[in-house]
Order: structure tokens, then sequence, then C-alpha cells
């Protein structure tokens, strides 16, 4: 079973673009099957792939389907913290991978928002 997740960046409370490169760097090495003009990458990982939409320069924000167990949610963990990046699901809480991004959030996501250090913190926030 899939599930969409949300990587948007958050400054002073504002959003604001992801950095390409560094996304890049997490997504390139594990980069099946592309599509720039749609702005599609597949990463395949050992036990499944992530479909990923919006991937380009410049790099707003990330939609990632997840269709897998642990490494994909690595993969999702790994991105979201090379990027500084919060993960959201529709209509729920948002997590972030260090606590110092808390402070960027407006105070809409602040509230509720959780802390994701591990593979298992985000399993949890994904069943949520």
């Amino acid at each position: 079973m899939s599930l969409d997740v949300f990587l948007t960046r958050w400054s002073g409370g504002a959003e604001v673009p992801l950095d390409p490169a560094a996304v890049r760097a997490v997504v390139e090495p594990l980069a099946a099957e592309r599509d720039p003009e749609h702005l599609f990458v597949r990463v395949e990982t050992r036990d499944g792939s992530v479909d990923v939409y919006g991937y380009g320069d410049p790099c707003d924000s990330l939609m990632l389907d997840l269709d897998g167990e642990d490494d994909v949610r690595r993969f999702a963990l790994d991105l979201a913290r090379a990027a500084g990046a919060v993960l959201a699901l529709a209509d729920a809480p948002v997590a972030v991978p260090d606590e110092a991004l808390l402070a960027d959030l407006p105070d809409g996501l602040r509230d509720g928002a959780v802390v994701v250090r591990s593979v298992d913190d985000l399993t949890e926030f994904l069943r949520s």
C-alpha cells in the first residue's frame, strides 16, 4: 500500500524552496526512472520504491509516494534531514527530523508537530 508524504521547508514561519543540491545528493544515487518534463523521478530501495514528484530546479516542495518498508522510510527521513524539510500527511500534524526546525514553523503547524529521529519514529508518525 502506498502513502503520500509531502516535504516542505520553512524559515521564519514562511514556506521557502528546498535546496536542489541537497535533494539531488539523496535522490540521485537511488534514481531508477525519471521524467524531467513532468518533474518526476522513481527511487528504488531494497524493499520498495518512492515516486518523487516536483523533482527539479527550482524545487519548491516534493510529494513522495512511499511504497515499501524500512528502507523506503529511511530514504524519506534522510531526504527530509538533508533538505531541512518537514514531513506532512494530508490533514495531520507535521513531523520534523530535527527539533531545531520547529522554531521555523508557523504557529499553526508547530502545534502538534512531532520530532522523528528514527525510522521507527517515522513509522509511528505515518500510522497516525
